[in-house]
């Protein structure tokens, strides 16, 4: 018979030489870390949601800083009551807003953004509509919150989405709402954001709060 020791070795020697070959690249290539956890990158499950214009996530330029005095004054809305009727009757929308906030305050512009109706304030953010308004990222701490009114809110604090990174959240004659405070003029804290919400009451067709 023929002798195949030959053969033998060197397919060994081969074997352990493509080994080896990939043992050294495993060796030379940098080590894979999982990602990190990131809790406020998780995406929540798709809900009606409307992020501000990246315009609109800050302080309008130019807006007047408020007085450090404590005084609530009445908002106008008699320049926008037409559009915001309409946007609201559009969006079968019972349209809350607060009849009184820090004395400055005032309404510069509002619109619709899907099934949203956003108000753009020179201090905050305001925006309504049917359905819940949930973030496509999770909040990193939460608390709650009673309003005069006797309904509950959810104070969020969700940094890296852009814009004012606390929010409140609450329900208020149908409507779903979420305010972001502009800080500075405000103070963004719960507080202060209760003390405005407690002002929300439906629109009335005198553009003033439906009841009184």
């Amino acid at each position: 018979m023929p002798r195949r020791w030959p053969t033998t070795f060197a397919l060994f020697w081969g074997t352990v030489g493509l080994a080896t070959l990939l043992g050294l690249v495993v060796w030379l290539m940098p080590p894979i870390v999982p990602a990190p956890n990131t809790v406020s990158a998780s995406p929540l499950p798709p809900a009606p949601h409307h992020l501000a214009k990246p315009s609109q996530t800050s302080p309008p330029p130019g807006s007047r800083a408020l007085s450090s005095a404590n005084a609530f004054a009445a908002i106008d809305y008699q320049p926008f009551l037409s559009s915001l009727q309409s946007e609201a009757k559009s969006l079968g929308l019972t349209l809350v807003l607060p009849r009184s906030s820090y004395a400055g305050t005032s309404l510069e512009e509002n619109y619709i953004s899907g099934q949203v109706l956003t108000l753009v304030f020179n201090n905050m953010l305001v925006m309504e509509s049917k359905t819940p308004l949930i973030s496509y990222y999770r909040p990193l701490s939460t608390a709650a919150a009673s309003l005069s009114s006797g309904a509950t809110a959810t104070w969020e604090w969700i940094p890296g989405e852009g814009g004012p990174p606390y929010r409140l959240n609450f329900l208020l004659d149908g409507t779903y709402v979420e305010m972001r405070l502009f800080s500075p003029p405000l103070i963004d804290t719960l507080s202060t954001a209760v003390r405005i919400a407690n002002q929300f009451q439906p629109l009335g067709a005198n553009g003033g709060a439906a009841n009184g």
